[in-house]
């Protein structure tokens, strides 16, 4: 379990470690066999996306907490590997001389990458958004907060005894808990909880997802459905461009050539990087071939455009990578700059290196 004083430090650990397992550095799709992590496409992460996003603005705080269960590993052997009649037969169809659409539609079809390495089972985490101002009110320790709800998840929403490290009462501490799953009445300390849940029974998953936080024998019957319905929720993989070989294929040399530099394109293509930017520090996603953009709190309209708020912190975005140039010897770079858009008004800046080079 983490705190974070706010949205900020919250993204840059929780939100932008998901959007980076997602992009896998240059983009990752894998269609008709598995969404990797958290896909930006994923209706699960856009709703959580969009509902944590709208407090970007505000000053709450945040709790987030993370359970997996691992119940199975896969792993692909590394040589001798035989490939599917169609997929073959695709590839002994595609022009020795490069052509980017035969390419791009193979990469449609079979996806860019493929699974080598492979853990199913079942992930549990949820975010509590917490008013700051309500807390300081009463003269609650945030790190208190953190104890009410870990006791809460352990014996079920009510506590009796808790032990903290400033003013809380148990009777606060339970006032904390019940406003979690409260619905109906007006909330004083917490203004969300987002749950997150893959693996498992649809009737647990829904259970998880839609209430407050869970007792026991709750995340025990979770987990006894997740032997039975697990989901991958960590993989290594290859480009597919490494399963083309000598062994298999006349031309090897050729068609995995040509499969890297439509790899790049087609990266290129699918990126969320290619859409214009979205007001009021939205985030900017593709669906399909069309961008759309996530907005916070107090924004709206398709690209948040329409809002009562000025002077918003802006965090800054990365524009799209160069194409590779080579830079003496065999290395090659590329690079990509902080301006799409750039950090405003004491917005964070983007993570993660400016330059790559191989």
């Amino acid at each position: 379990m983490t705190a974070h004083e706010s949205y900020s430090s919250f993204e840059h650990s929780v939100s932008r470690e998901k959007s980076k397992e997602e992009s896998f550095g240059v983009g990752l799709i894998i269609p008709k066999l598995f969404t990797f992590s958290y896909s930006k496409a994923d209706k699960r992460y856009q709703k959580f996306a969009s509902r944590t996003k709208r407090f970007s603005s505000t000053s709450s705080r945040f709790v987030h907490a993370y359970a997996e269960l691992e119940v199975a590993q896969y792993k692909l052997k590394r040589q001798d590997l035989m490939l599917h009649p169609d997929f073959f037969q695709k590839i002994l169809r595609l022009p020795l001389v490069y052509s980017y659409g035969e390419y791009r539609d193979l990469f449609r079809d079979y996806g860019t990458h493929y699974i080598t390495e492979a853990t199913l089972g079942g992930t549990y985490e949820y975010t509590l958004v917490m008013n700051r101002n309500a807390l300081e009110k009463e003269g609650y320790n945030f790190r208190d907060v953190q104890a009410c709800t870990q006791h809460g998840v352990k014996i079920g929403v009510t506590v009796k005894v808790v032990s903290v490290t400033a003013g809380i009462t148990v009777g606060g501490c339970n006032a904390i808990l019940e406003e979690i799953g409260d619905t109906t009445s007006e909330k004083k300390f917490v203004e969300d909880f987002i749950a997150l849940v893959r693996g498992g029974a649809s009737e647990h998953i829904t259970t998880l997802a839609n209430k407050d936080l869970p007792n026991a024998e709750l995340m025990q019957e979770w987990g006894d459905a997740v032997q039975y319905n697990p989901e991958i929720i960590r993989m290594k993989v290859e480009p597919l461009y490494n399963l083309i070989t000598a062994n298999t294929f006349a031309n090897a040399a050729t068609l995995k050539q040509n499969m890297k530099l439509a790899l790049e394109e087609f990266h290129q293509e699918t990126s969320n990087c290619q859409c214009a930017q979205c007001q009021g520090n939205g985030t900017p996603f593709l669906k399909g071939t069309r961008c759309e953009c996530i907005c916070p709190l107090g924004h709206e309209g398709t690209a948040c455009e329409r809002t009562q708020r000025t002077n918003v912190p802006i965090d800054g975005n990365w524009s799209c990578w160069s194409s590779w140039t080579t830079t003496g010897g065999r290395q090659k770079s590329r690079s990509r700059e902080c301006n799409n858009p750039p950090p405003r008004n004491g917005g964070s800046s983007c993570p993660g290196p400016s330059q790559e080079t191989i």
